[in-house]
C-alpha cells in the first residue's frame, strides 16, 4: 500500500524529542505515529473550538466532568 508523504525535517528541544521517544516506546509505534497523532489531536481541538463546541474530561471514579481548556 503506497501513500502519498513527503518528509519533513523539524528542530525539537531534547526535552520534547526525549518526551515523543518516551511515548513511542510505551506505545510500541514509531516516533512519526506519534507525531501523527499530535497533528490529527490538535487538529480535532482547533476545529471544536471554532465549531464553539467544547471538551471535557470525565472522573471515571466520582462521575464528574471537567471542561478543559486550551489557548
Amino acid at each position: 500500500m503506497k501513500t502519498d508523504c513527503e518528509k519533513l525535517s523539524v528542530y525539537l528541544s531534547v526535552q520534547v524529542l526525549d518526551c515523543v521517544r518516551e511515548m513511542a516506546a510505551a506505545e510500541s509505534v514509531s516516533v512519526t505515529e506519534i507525531l501523527r497523532r499530535a497533528i490529527g489531536a490538535q487538529k480535532f481541538i482547533e476545529e471544536t473550538q471554532k465549531s464553539g463546541r467544547a471538551i471535557y474530561v470525565r472522573d471515571f471514579e466520582n462521575k464528574q466532568f471537567e471542561r478543559v481548556i486550551f489557548q
